[in-house]
């Protein structure tokens, strides 16, 4: 096919896929609610080079109405099939809580991407159990790479 061989002459060092662009995302309360997005902030970038796509992003929060439970947000591309340990990807993401008052603004929440799916899950349970409700103005720091299909 067409491409770029890196490395040789083989199919194997054929290099025939390169993409960059933006997603616009949006988020979805896995128990009730609603979480809408700054249209100004609600788009990652992305790079993806042959299946290995790399997320960055820093969505905003608009308006929130009476959100219960973990948030999911949308994904450019689906994530591969297969065996669950191979193309499952997770890790921590910044949220920048803007009503903690005098608490901590800065909070780390878990989010994975399993496979099969092109969705982004998070868990708004932080240190010792907190739970974070999404709120007005609060923001997320994304940047992590999953495999595609």
């Amino acid at each position: 096919g067409e491409g770029i061989y890196v490395g040789g002459t083989s199919s194997a060092n054929n290099l025939n896929d390169y993409e960059e662009g933006t997603h616009q995302t949006a988020i979805t309360m896995a128990s009730s609610g609603t979480v809408t997005l700054n249209t100004s902030y609600d788009r990652f970038s992305y790079t993806k080079i042959g299946r290995l796509v790399t997320i960055t992003g820093n969505p905003r929060i608009a308006s929130v109405s009476s959100p219960v439970g973990s948030m999911s947000m949308t994904l450019p591309f689906t994530s591969a099939s297969g065996q669950t340990d191979e193309n499952r990807s997770g890790g921590f993401v910044r949220y920048y809580d803007n009503s903690a008052g005098s608490g901590s603004y800065v909070k780390l929440m878990g989010w994975s991407v399993s496979e099969g799916t092109s969705t982004l899950l998070i868990s708004n349970t932080h240190t010792h159990n907190h739970n974070v409700t999404p709120a007005a103005d609060d923001e997320f720091y994304f940047s992590f790479s999953y495999i595609t299909a």
